[in-house]
Protein backbone atom coordinates (compact mmCIF):
# COMPACT_ATOMS: atom_id res chain seq x y z
CA UNK A 1 0.00 0.00 0.00
CA UNK A 2 1.52 3.02 -0.56
CA UNK A 3 1.36 6.10 1.76
CA UNK A 4 -1.10 8.50 0.17
CA UNK A 5 -3.53 5.09 0.36
CA UNK A 6 -2.29 4.70 3.94
CA UNK A 7 -3.30 8.25 5.15
CA UNK A 8 -6.28 8.17 3.40
CA UNK A 9 -7.36 4.61 5.32
CA UNK A 10 -6.14 6.04 8.28
CA UNK A 11 -7.81 9.46 8.65
CA UNK A 12 -11.23 7.15 7.62
CA UNK A 13 -10.67 4.71 10.45
CA UNK A 14 -10.23 8.11 12.79
CA UNK A 15 -13.89 9.34 11.59
CA UNK A 16 -15.18 5.86 12.17
CA UNK A 17 -13.48 5.58 15.64
CA UNK A 18 -15.09 8.96 16.50
CA UNK A 19 -18.79 8.13 15.91
CA UNK A 20 -18.14 4.69 16.83
CA UNK A 21 -16.88 6.26 20.56
CA UNK A 22 -19.76 8.78 20.73
CA UNK A 23 -22.81 5.87 20.12
CA UNK A 24 -23.51 6.92 16.36
CA UNK A 25 -24.71 3.92 14.22
CA UNK A 26 -22.43 3.45 10.99
CA UNK A 27 -23.53 -0.04 10.15
CA UNK A 28 -21.34 -1.74 8.30
CA UNK A 29 -18.15 0.90 8.51
CA UNK A 30 -16.20 -0.97 10.87
CA UNK A 31 -14.69 -3.06 8.20
CA UNK A 32 -12.67 0.11 7.63
CA UNK A 33 -11.08 -0.36 10.96
CA UNK A 34 -10.47 -3.89 10.35
CA UNK A 35 -8.44 -3.23 7.17
CA UNK A 36 -6.10 -0.92 8.65
CA UNK A 37 -5.60 -3.45 11.40
CA UNK A 38 -4.69 -5.86 8.64
CA UNK A 39 -2.85 -2.94 6.57
CA UNK A 40 -0.54 -2.35 9.59
CA UNK A 41 -0.57 -5.97 10.86
CA UNK A 42 0.83 -6.90 6.99
CA UNK A 43 3.44 -3.58 7.01
CA UNK A 44 4.67 -5.02 10.76
CA UNK A 45 5.37 -8.28 9.24
CA UNK A 46 7.25 -6.85 5.75
CA UNK A 47 9.75 -4.66 7.13
CA UNK A 48 11.37 -1.89 4.29
CA UNK A 49 13.53 1.05 4.43
CA UNK A 50 11.12 3.08 3.12
CA UNK A 51 8.21 2.16 5.92
CA UNK A 52 10.77 1.82 8.45
CA UNK A 53 11.76 5.88 8.22
CA UNK A 54 7.57 6.65 8.44
CA UNK A 55 7.05 4.66 11.15
CA UNK A 56 10.01 5.74 13.08
CA UNK A 57 9.02 9.20 12.95
CA UNK A 58 4.89 8.13 13.23
CA UNK A 59 6.23 5.93 16.44
CA UNK A 60 8.80 8.39 18.13
CA UNK A 61 8.15 11.87 16.55
CA UNK A 62 11.00 13.62 18.27
CA UNK A 63 14.26 12.50 17.30
CA UNK A 64 15.51 12.54 20.53
CA UNK A 65 13.21 9.45 21.38
CA UNK A 66 15.52 7.28 18.92
CA UNK A 67 18.24 7.58 21.22
CA UNK A 68 18.58 3.41 22.04
CA UNK A 69 15.73 2.49 20.40
CA UNK A 70 15.87 -0.78 17.64
CA UNK A 71 13.79 -0.63 14.62
CA UNK A 72 12.81 -3.68 15.77
CA UNK A 73 10.87 -1.51 18.35
CA UNK A 74 9.28 0.15 15.90
CA UNK A 75 7.62 -3.03 14.29
CA UNK A 76 6.78 -4.68 17.68
CA UNK A 77 4.67 -0.99 18.34
CA UNK A 78 2.95 -1.16 14.80
CA UNK A 79 1.88 -4.77 15.48
CA UNK A 80 0.13 -4.25 18.61
CA UNK A 81 -1.14 -1.16 17.31
CA UNK A 82 -2.54 -3.46 14.85
CA UNK A 83 -4.02 -5.49 17.10
CA UNK A 84 -5.57 -2.88 19.27
CA UNK A 85 -6.98 -1.42 15.54
CA UNK A 86 -8.77 -5.11 15.43
CA UNK A 87 -9.86 -5.11 18.89
CA UNK A 88 -11.38 -1.26 19.42
CA UNK A 89 -14.98 -2.71 20.24
CA UNK A 90 -13.52 -4.32 23.43
CA UNK A 91 -11.84 -0.89 24.79
CA UNK A 92 -13.36 1.77 27.02
CA UNK A 93 -13.96 4.95 25.45
CA UNK A 94 -10.85 6.70 26.51
CA UNK A 95 -8.44 4.12 24.73
CA UNK A 96 -11.02 4.40 21.89
CA UNK A 97 -10.20 8.25 21.86
CA UNK A 98 -6.65 7.43 21.90
CA UNK A 99 -6.82 5.29 18.95
CA UNK A 100 -8.46 7.97 16.94
CA UNK A 101 -5.63 10.26 17.70
CA UNK A 102 -2.85 7.49 16.75
CA UNK A 103 -5.02 6.98 13.21
CA UNK A 104 -5.21 11.49 12.86
CA UNK A 105 -0.83 11.08 13.49
CA UNK A 106 -0.37 8.19 11.51
CA UNK A 107 -2.42 9.61 8.73
CA UNK A 108 -0.75 13.24 8.67
CA UNK A 109 2.67 11.16 8.76
CA UNK A 110 1.94 8.93 5.53
CA UNK A 111 0.44 12.22 4.18
CA UNK A 112 3.96 13.70 4.48
CA UNK A 113 6.15 10.96 3.10
CA UNK A 114 3.49 10.81 -0.07
CA UNK A 115 4.20 14.67 -0.18
CA UNK A 116 7.99 14.01 -0.15
CA UNK A 117 7.48 11.26 -2.33
CA UNK A 118 6.42 12.97 -5.31
CA UNK A 119 8.52 16.13 -5.31
CA UNK A 120 11.54 13.68 -5.04
CA UNK A 121 10.83 11.13 -7.08
CA UNK A 122 13.98 11.38 -9.46
CA UNK A 123 12.00 9.14 -12.29
CA UNK A 124 9.30 11.38 -13.41
CA UNK A 125 10.02 13.84 -15.76
CA UNK A 126 8.33 17.50 -16.05
CA UNK A 127 8.51 17.02 -19.85
CA UNK A 128 10.45 20.93 -20.02
CA UNK A 129 9.61 22.14 -23.74
CA UNK A 130 12.18 24.27 -25.22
Amino acid sequence: MDNRSLSFLASQSAVFLECYANGIDTGKSWSIVDYLSEEMDYISKNQSIKNSDMLLRFVWPNSEDWKGRALDDVYLRVNLLAKDLKHFKEFPKKKQHELIDICLRLSTVASKYDFYDRIYDRTSSFGLVA
